[in-house]
């Protein structure tokens, strides 16, 4: 069985600068150093392998730091999920352009 996957909205991204608008559960000073390094990628473009590799990668690393200040109670649960939600959406923003807009999973 298909399904569409999660997106981001246009207010969350601007899909034609690559700017992100994170949300604020993301933009606490734990998590700018991460969130910059995405930027960097998000704005130049996912063109490639090795950039794409680099993308989720970081994506990877934000996610385990999101992880642990749930674990560490420096993040609630309600901002927890809306956290992993945008991660999850920008990854697929992503898999979106890859796959010519077309976000599908079986």
């Amino acid at each position: 069985m298909l399904q569409v996957l999660f997106r981001l909205t246009d207010k969350d991204v601007d899909r034609s600068s690559g700017t992100v608008h994170w949300p604020e559960s993301l933009n606490a000073d734990q998590f700018m150093k991460l969130t910059e390094s995405v930027d960097v990628i998000t704005v130049d473009g996912v063109h490639s392998d090795e950039t794409a590799k680099k993308f989720f990668s970081e994506l990877k690393t934000l996610n385990t730091a999101v992880n642990q200040a749930v674990v560490d109670k420096e993040m609630k649960s309600s901002e927890y999920v809306k956290a992993r939600r945008f991660i999850t959406g920008l990854a697929n923003e992503v898999r979106a352009t890859e796959f010519g807009d077309v976000v599908l999973a079986k």
